[in-house]
């Protein structure tokens, strides 16, 4: 049904009058309700049409599914008599009680998706009934929030009871609207706040539209005063050396639902790695346990039809069952057994732990914690957070304005130090990492604080930190000026000042950029960069704070993930200060890198050959052109692909073929030198080797005198992390994945164009189908104009550039996403395309 649900208005028509035929009801049911919900232009009603959808309306198994689609294509009235009588036998069966349930669940998805007053207000009255089922109140709220009806039910959130008032909360939240009208109600003192558990105002506290954060942490004021002072009172006590041994004997009441290593349960969250935080840090979940809970821990209380009580925590769901991991053991329990399902949205951790006495608590806390709290401490940042994840930092608040995408949340361990990285979701605040004042005027991050303070409490020789990144840092700011200062302050008093320097050890946050003073952390980012910063103390004695400063008038904006304590100093030792080998400067002009400098003397000393999973190099040799004949350069090479064989060979054939003299080469030296004396340069390169300065400069130079080039396969990929310009202004945009290997249909769109021409409307490839800008292209990226697109794709469902040209003000530049093997370079129309863009391409 998703495959036949058109976007188009027309094929929608016929659709719909083909659904007047046939057997298959359900079928039928999916194509009605997916066109109404997708395809939102109304036509004028032909008679067939009309004709139809009375015939549809006329089917009770069909009615329902009709109904929204007639009462927004009916613009005219013409089956306004249908329509109202529908409505009204939908209303009688939903309000019946002793209607069949699937036959009272559909009348309320019809009403809700209809949206008028009347049958609205029905289905809303219905949603709080004494009688009303669980299972058409989840069918209530779900088809409220599907058709954009969240904010109905607000003013009946104090009638609803268990699960309908956690799904309706959800239905909620997704809607800053409806979530506004609920504060508004909560202020008013129409929807009571105690209706809402901890873990609800959690949620609203750190939602991710910073007014209603704001907004909910000014209705919400938690007292926590009474929990503050007890944990205060014990904070000094757990602090103080333990006895492991006995408190790994009095684990054993932990242990029901927190796994340590090989003893316990895993219901809870485990609680490896979490000795790093310190007992100071762990003291407040143990004596405050709904201060902060992860969703993925809530406490469901489910009772089953035969009167079976269980609690524990859903840790998998589908259709026919729930798996609860209780502190008895894992059980899976058929949905159609359940009578009542409720999220707590509290912890499993029972309350008053703190009746244990500081003796047994900081024993238990010794053997949690163990060797690593000796080691490490994790600094906990959540008053310093300035900045969330979710949004932009730098330029803007807009995720397309400088956001630090990042790819992993919790605890994790980078060079045998253990760091945590917070989750904004699960963050009390709504922040999860720490970004200073800098960068241009009126810029987001000029607005943020410049200067911020950690806690340390602990004695310790480094400070390990997850940093080294910044808005505007080097080299598109080339001032090797200080980015950050942070100042340990002792508890005897004493100072000690460390002064970072961009360029040194801060570089920008967009790709990886390689500065002495800081080492690149994989798999922190998607697709940019995290830094480790360290900082080498001197002085004995307890560190009490971190003050982390942003220098006045800083052109660039710092940003701090993570920070750990590093006791006995285990982790890495700083980096250096010595900048012969960092990159230089990005230039000031579009593209053109400054002259000959020591990055490049450093990169072109490099090897040829040798990048992972790269086919061997094929030699250089000098280039043969004909004379009186166009010169096309093709530059291939590199994994993944036979680039001899299919780009060296057949493709040269296809271009010996049309009339012009070729060379092919995998050199990048001989690849720089020849850009400037060629007529068209194909390139189709993934091999990492060829980001460097020469190479750049030439490729750009060839570009901003006029002379055009064709991007071929896998030069249309994100293939260079360091080279972001590539992508930005030459292909326009690229391709991060693709599905696998099979068969796709290709249709031109731009028929008319000199590059189309002898090119079918359309035409069958077996090949990679490139996601070319499926998730849109980073800002600043040149526009494109497709001339031809892909079959929808597996993974996104949508069509995808195939070819296309890219808008730039000097030269001709065309993008194939075509090419992995033989069965598309042997492919008439794609040596059409080939020959065709060569042909655009040099006006020869």
């Amino acid at each position: 049904a998703e495959a036949l649900i058109p976007s188009a208005l027309k094929d929608a028509e016929a659709l719909v009058i083909a659904c007047t035929e046939g057997k298959n009801d359900a079928l039928k049911i999916a194509i009605l309700r997916g066109i109404a919900q997708q395809v939102h232009e109304a036509p004028a009603l032909s008679p067939a049409l009309t004709d139809a959808l009375k015939k549809l309306l006329s089917q009770p198994a069909l009615a329902a599914a009709t109904l929204p689609l007639v009462t927004k294509w009916d613009k005219s009235g013409a089956l306004a008599a249908e329509v109202k009588a529908q409505i009204t036998a939908l209303t009688t069966t939903l309000t019946n009680s002793a209607a069949p349930a699937d036959q009272r669940i559909n009348a309320a998805k019809a009403l809700a998706a209809v949206g008028s007053g009347e049958a609205l207000a029905k289905v809303v009255s219905t949603l709080v009934e004494s009688g009303t089922s669980d299972s058409l109140q989840e069918a209530i709220v779900s088809s409220l929030e599907e058709n954009g009806h969240a904010l109905n039910l607000v003013a009946v959130m104090p009638r609803l009871k268990s699960k309908p008032l956690s799904d309706a909360f959800e239905a909620i939240l997704k809607r800053p609207e409806a979530t506004n009208t609920m504060l508004d109600a909560v202020k008013a003192g129409s929807v009571d706040r105690s209706i809402f558990a901890p873990g609800d105002v959690a949620r609203l506290r750190s939602h991710p539209n910073k007014q209603i954060a704001k907004r909910a942490n000014d209705l919400f004021k938690i007292d926590t005063s009474a929990k503050d002072a007890i944990i205060a009172r014990l904070t000094p006590e757990v602090e103080k050396p333990g006895n492991a041994a006995n408190g790994k004997i009095m684990f054993g009441a932990c242990a029901v639902c927190h796994k340590l290593g090989d003893t316990g349960m895993a219901v809870g969250p485990p609680l490896d790695g979490m000795g790093a935080h310190g007992p100071a840090e762990l003291l407040v979940h143990i004596i405050d346990p709904n201060r902060e809970v992860d969703p993925s821990f809530w406490a469901f209380n489910i009772t089953t039809k035969k009167g079976e009580t269980l609690q524990g925590v859903v840790t998998s769901e589908n259709s026919a069952t729930v798996t609860l991991a209780t502190q008895v053991g894992v059980r899976e329990i058929a949905k159609d057994d359940i009578d009542k399902r409720e999220n707590t949205r509290r912890s499993l951790m029972p309350e008053g732990l703190e009746a244990l006495g500081p003796d047994a608590l900081r024993d238990i806390l010794a053997y949690i914690c163990g060797d690593a709290m000796n080691q490490f401490r994790i600094l906990h940042l959540a008053d310093a957070f300035t900045a969330d994840s979710r949004g932009g930092v730098f330029a803007g608040p807009a995720a397309n304005q400088g956001q630090v995408r990042l790819a992993k949340f919790g605890n994790f361990n980078i060079e045998g130090v253990p760091f945590f990285i917070q989750d904004p979701a699960k963050s009390v605040t709504g922040g999860n990492f720490i970004v200073l004042k800098g960068g241009p005027a009126k810029s987001q991050s000029d607005s943020f604080p410049a200067k911020v303070e950690v806690p340390i409490n602990v004695a310790t020789k480094r400070i390990q930190m997850l940093s080294g990144i910044s808005g505007w840092g080097w080299p598109a700011v080339g001032d090797e000026a200080p980015a950050l200062t942070a100042t340990v302050v002792y508890e005897s008093g004493e100072k000690e000042t460390f002064t970072f320097l961009n360029g040194v050890h801060f570089s920008d946050y967009v790709r990886p950029i390689d500065v002495p003073g800081s080492k690149y952390v994989d798999g922190i980012t998607n697709g940019q960069q995290m830094r480790l910063l360290t900082l080498e103390l001197t002085k004995p004695g307890i560190a009490k704070t971190l003050i982390l400063e942003s220098p006045e008038g800083n052109k660039t904006a710092p940003v701090i993930a993570a920070i750990t304590a590093d006791i006995v100093g285990k982790g890495p030792t700083p980096g250096s200060t010595d900048t012969s080998a960092r990159p230089a400067p990005e230039p000031k002009g579009k593209g053109k890198p400054k002259g000959k400098g020591k990055a490049e003397a450093q990169v072109m000393g490099e090897p040829k050959e040798g990048g992972k999973g790269d086919g061997p190099l094929v030699p250089a040799t000098p280039p043969q052109w004909k004379a009186g004949k166009a010169k096309v350069l093709v530059v291939g090479g590199g994994s993944s692909h036979n680039f001899a064989k299919y780009f060296g060979d057949t493709d040269v054939a296809t271009l010996k073929s049309a009339g012009y003299s070729v060379h092919y080469t995998e050199d990048r030296d001989q690849a720089a030198e020849l850009l400037a004396e060629a007529d068209c340069a194909v390139i189709s390169v993934n091999r990492k080797f060829f980001d460097t300065a020469k190479y750049r400069k030439a490729l750009f130079d060839r570009i901003n005198s006029g002379k055009g080039v064709v991007m071929l396969h896998p030069g249309t990929w994100y293939g260079f992390a360091g080279w972001p310009e590539i992508n930005k202004e030459i292909v326009g945009g690229g391709s991060r994945g693709h599905d696998k290997l099979g068969p796709f249909k290709v249709s031109v769109t731009r028929k008319d164009h000199p590059i189309m021409l002898g090119v079918p409307d359309s035409f069958d490839v077996f090949d990679e189908l490139y996601y070319m800008n499926a998730e849109g292209a980073p800002e600043g990226t040149n526009k494109i104009e497709v001339l031809a697109e892909t079959s929808p794709s597996i993974k996104y469902s949508k069509p995808h550039p195939s070819v296309w040209i890219t808008d730039h003000p000097k030269a001709r530049i065309v993008g194939i996403a075509l090419g992995h093997d033989e069965r598309v370079h042997d492919l008439e129309s794609f040596k059409a395309i080939l020959s065709n863009s060569v042909k655009w391409v040099t006006g020869k």
